[in-house]
C-alpha cells in the first residue's frame, strides 16, 4: 500500500500539518519525542514527499477540494441538498480566504487524478459509500471532512482513530422515527417507506434511515413493513398495487417525495406523505409536504470550519452531528379526525 502523509500522521498520532512542518525542516514548534516518532515512521517506511504534502508549508495552499461522489455522470448541483452544501462551504471559505474547487466524482481514480493534478489543503467530501470509505481515505494526503458517510461502529472508531479524518452527519434514524411517529400520531398504520436502492447490511443514510421507520413501527405495535424503492430502471408505477394499500409513506429525500406526489396526483392516489431534508421546493409543491428540516448550508459551514482549524492545528472535535426538526404542512391527512367526522 503507498505510505501517505496522512498515514504517517496517523500513526504518529499528529496533524498533517506537523508531519510536513517536520518533513520541510520546519520543526522548531514540534517536541523532541514527537520530532524522533515522526522521524523513525519516515524511516520506516522509506517515505519520500510528493508536491502535495511538501506545498503545505513551502507555499501553503488556499484551496480547498469539494467532492461530491455519485454514480451519475453529470453534477447534481443541481439538486437543492448538494446545492446548500456547497452554498455553506463556499460561504464559510471564502471568509477567511480560502478558495473551493468543486468535483463531482463516480470512482476512486477520479480522486486520484483530482489529487495529483491539484494542491490542496484539505478536503470536504460528500456521500462516501461505506464499502468505499477506506479505500479513499488512505490515498488522501491531507484532512478531510466527511459529510454524511455512515460507517459501522467499529471503522467510525478506527476512522476517528487519525485527528486528519472527521465527521459531520446527521442522526438519521432519529429523525425518520420522528417522521415515522407524525404518521402513527395521525393514525397512519399502513405506512411505507420509500427510497432510493440501498442494502440493508450496508451501513448508508437510506439504511439508517430505514432502520429508523422500522424501530417507530416496531415500538407502536405494527408489523407490516412496506419497501419501496425507486432507481432508473423501476418506477412507482412498479409499486402501483402497494401504494394503493397504503395510506401513508416516509419518503428517504425531499426530492423523492415531491416526485412521488406528482405521481400520486397522476393516479388520483390520496396518500399521506413526509419527506425529510425541507429543500427549498418542499414548500412550493400541491401540498405543500411535511417534511423534516435539516440545514445542510449549516453541515457545510461546520465541515469548513473544522476542516481549517484542523489545517491551522486548532482542533474543534472529530464527529459533529447535526439535528432535524419536524415541519408540519399539508401532506399529511389526520385520519383519526376523519374517522371522527364521519361518525
Amino acid at each position: 500500500m503507498k505510505v501517505t502523509i496522512k498515514k504517517i500522521a496517523e500513526e504518529a498520532g499528529v496533524s498533517v500539518t506537523t508531519v510536513s512542518n517536520v518533513i520541510n525542516n520546519r520543526s522548531h514548534r514540534v517536541s523532541k519525542e514527537k520530532l524522533a516518532l515522526i522521524n523513525s515512521i519516515i524511516k520506516k517506511y522509506n517515505y519520500t514527499p510528493n508536491l502535495n504534502a511538501r506545498s503545505l508549508v513551502k507555499a501553503p495552499s488556499k484551496l480547498i477540494g469539494l467532492i461530491y461522489y455519485s454514480k451519475r455522470h453529470s453534477k447534481d448541483i443541481v439538486n437543492p441538498f448538494v446545492s446548500e452544501i456547497l452554498s455553506g462551504v463556499e460561504y464559510e471559505a471564502k471568509k477567511q480566504d480560502y478558495f473551493v474547487l468543486f468535483h463531482n466524482v463516480q470512482n476512486v481514480e477520479d480522486l486520484i487524478k483530482i489529487q495529483t493534478n491539484w494542491q490542496f489543503a484539505g478536503f470536504v467530501i460528500v456521500g462516501v459509500p461505506s464499502n468505499l470509505f477506506k479505500e479513499i481515505d488512505s490515498l488522501l494526503e491531507v484532512p478531510v471532512v466527511y459529510i454524511d458517510t455512515v460507517l459501522d461502529a467499529p471503522d467510525l472508531r478506527t476512522a476517528l482513530s487519525n485527528p486528519n479524518t472527521m465527521f459531520v452527519n446527521t442522526e438519521d434514524a432519529e429523525l425518520e422515527a420522528i417522521a415515522t411517529n407524525h404518521l402513527i400520531e395521525n393514525g397512519h398504520k399502513k405506512i411505507g417507506f420509500v427510497s432510493r436502492g440501498f442494502l440493508e447490511n450496508e451501513p448508508s443514510v437510506n439504511e439508517q434511515r430505514y432502520a429508523g421507520y422500522k424501530k417507530a413501527l416496531t415500538e407502536n405495535g405494527i408489523s407490516e413493513l412496506h419497501k419501496i424503492e425507486r432507481s432508473k430502471e423501476i418506477g412507482f408505477e412498479a409499486y402501483l398495487e402497494v401504494l394503493k394499500n397504503l395510506t401513508a409513506v416516509v419518503v428517504s429525500e425531499d426530492f423523492l417525495a415531491i416526485e412521488l406526489i406528482n405521481f400520486l396526483k397522476e393516479q388520483q392516489i390520496e396518500l399521506s406523505v413526509v419527506g425529510i431534508d425541507d429543500i427549498a421546493f418542499a414548500s412550493l409543491v400541491e401540498p405543500p409536504l411535511t417534511t423534516i428540516r435539516i440545514d445542510h448550508t449549516e453541515k457545510g459551514v461546520i465541515a469548513i470550519n473544522k476542516l481549517i482549524a484542523n489545517i491551522s492545528e486548532s482542533f474543534t472535535g472529530q464527529y459533529t452531528s447535526v439535528n432535524g426538526e419536524l415541519i408540519t404542512r399539508q401532506s399529511v391527512k389526520n385520519i383519526n379526525a376523519s374517522a371522527e367526522l364521519k361518525e
